[in-house]
């Protein structure tokens, strides 16, 4: 049973052993694509290997072409990088990322998700409070190519 404390990321990348240290910083995201699937033929699946079919709209939000997770925050990261992306308080402190920090620290538990044997379409829980790291761990397993589920303790 593989057993983790979240840490903040800046402190987990200097402290990865030095072999740990180089596999995390090589470790590779892969790329997913923005094209709808025209296998699909059920709009619902529990099989997370069967494509669905996405429910789209003549006009409105609805209409707009579909976006994978990664593709929205990277864009979101690249056009406002310095902008506020979320904050929490944390011992009287406030203590916020702007989305190109957002985006790194989703990238940076998707490494280590990637690490630590997360497969492709494979689940990955998290069990947290709500908090960023949360969030990070939610969006990095998702961002593995896995599906995530978050719980609360």
């Amino acid at each position: 049973m593989l057993s983790w404390k979240l840490v903040p990321v800046a402190a987990s990348r200097s402290s990865l052993p030095s072999l740990g240290r180089k596999r995390f910083l090589s470790t590779a995201i892969p790329a997913l694509s923005d094209h709808v699937n025209p296998a699909a033929t059920s709009r619902t699946s529990t099989d997370p290997h069967v494509p669905v079919i996405l429910q789209m709209e003549p006009s409105g939000e609805m209409s707009r072409p579909p976006m994978c997770v990664q593709t929205l925050l990277r864009t979101s990261a690249e056009a406002g990088p310095d902008t506020p992306a979320l904050s929490v308080t944390r011992g009287g402190k406030k203590i916020e990322w702007n989305y190109a920090q957002y985006y790194e620290s989703v990238r940076d538990a998707a490494k280590g998700f990637i690490a630590c044997g997360l497969g492709d379409k494979r689940g990955v829980g998290v069990m947290a409070f709500n908090s960023p790291e949360l969030i990070f761990s939610l969006l990095g397993g998702i961002f593995a190519g896995g599906l995530s589920c978050g719980t609360c303790p």
